[in-house]
C-alpha cells in the first residue's frame, strides 16, 4: 500500500502498490489521478542494471570456461587468435563488474539524495562477482606435500 495525500483536501489516502489511473477520494468525492511511478524507480533501475550485469558476467564466466577447456585439451578454434579468445570473455567479465559498480554508484547517489541508508546486499552484490573474477585471474595455489 502506498499513502498519497488528495491534490483537492490534503486527506491522506492508502492506494494499492502500483496503481494507477483516476481515482475518487473517500473524504471529498472529487475525482483525481494518481500514477505509481514504479517503473522507473531508484530500486527498479539498480535492480535491472545489477541482473543486466550478472547476465553479462555470467556469460563472459561460461565463454571463458569453454575456452580454458579447449585450451587445455588442445582443440582451440582456427581463425582467431589467442588474444581474442582469451579476453573476450575476460573483457565481458569485465563489463558485467563495471556494470555492476555503475548500479552500486547510482544506488549510493539516490541514496545520498534522498538520505536513505544504503542496504548491505547492495554492496555483497557488487563484491561478489570481483571475488569471483579474481578467483579466475590469480588462482590460489595450494602447495601439496
Amino acid at each position: 500500500m502506498v499513502e498519497i495525500q488528495c491534490p483537492h483536501c490534503d486527506e491522506d489516502i492508502e492506494l494499492e502498490d502500483g496503481a494507477s489511473g483516476l481515482f475518487d477520494c473517500p473524504h471529498c468525492d472529487e475525482e483525481f489521478s494518481w500514477s505509481s511511478g514504479t517503473k522507473w524507480s531508484l530500486n527498479n533501475i539498480v535492480k535491472w542494471m545489477n541482473i543486466i550485469a550478472a547476465v553479462i558476467f555470467v556469460i563472459g564466466l561460461v565463454l571463458f570456461l569453454i575456452v580454458l577447456y579447449l585450451l587445455m585439451g588442445g582443440g582451440a578454434a582456427g581463425g582467431f587468435g589467442l588474444g581474442w579468445i582469451i579476453f573476450g570473455p575476460i573483457g565481458m567479465m569485465i563489463l558485467g563488474l563495471t556494470v555492476s559498480y555503475l548500479s552500486l554508484l547510482v544506488w549510493i547517489i539516490g541514496k545520498k539524495i534522498r538520505e536513505e541508508p544504503v542496504h548491505k546486499v547492495l554492496f555483497y552484490s557488487a563484491f561478489a562477482p570481483l571475488v569471483i573474477f579474481l578467483m579466475i585471474m590469480f588462482p590460489i595455489r595450494i602447495v601439496g606435500g
